[in-house]
């Protein structure tokens, strides 16, 4: 078994952490922590601990999202000076799959915006359900809810892949028929 290639050294998490800001901007705590559990490519505890370090040294700042009920991070100028010169102290293979999952993170943060799609249980049913909202992008309020039976776990899973597959398709389709006299009439 080969092992693992982790950043574990404190300079070497506070450029990664830096690389991270640079990439991808303002990132909050569950984009952080998604992304670090995700790839193993760093302690998260050992992170969330340099966290503070890097604010004191003044790379990053720190805020608190009340909305969202997280913190937000965003880089400083030293921070982005660090992540530029010492880059090459985090693996190329980390820096590519952390982009990698970066990039699919934002995509769903920034569809959930619009789309909430998830897996339900129902106990007293016992049944799967795959749950669809269609949100309001401003307000958040729910402008239609849809609850599609699944007759197992596995199938409800593949059913929910294959609508965030091609979500834009599946919201305009369902629409349409509310939307327009030609039910079958579909635009793509």
């Amino acid at each position: 078994m080969i092992p693992q290639i982790q950043v574990d050294n404190s300079f070497d998490i506070c450029v990664y952490f830096c690389f991270m800001l640079k990439e991808f901007g303002e990132v909050s705590d569950s984009f952080i922590s998604e992304i670090v559990l995700s790839l193993e490519s760093v302690n998260y505890f050992e992170l969330m601990t340099e966290v503070g370090k890097m604010e004191k040294k003044q790379l990053i700042s720190v805020r608190n999202d009340k909305q969202k009920g997280e913190h937000v991070y965003t880089l400083l100028p030293d921070g982005e000076t660090l992540a530029k010169e010492f880059l090459m102290h985090i693996p190329l293979s980390i820096r590519e799959k952390t982009i990698e999952l970066g990039n699919d993170v934002q995509k769903r943060i920034e569809r959930e915006k619009s789309i909430k799609c998830f897996v339900n249980y129902d106990y007293k049913r016992k049944r799967y359900d795959l749950c669809v909202q269609f949100l309001n992008e401003v307000s958040g309020e729910i402008i239609l809810d849809m609850r599609v039976f699944a007759p197992d776990e596995e199938k409800a899973k593949e059913m929910k892949e294959r609508f965030l597959s091609r979500p834009s398709r599946v919201i305009t389709r369902t629409m349409n028929m509310f939307l327009k006299d030609d039910f079958f009439m579909y635009d793509d």
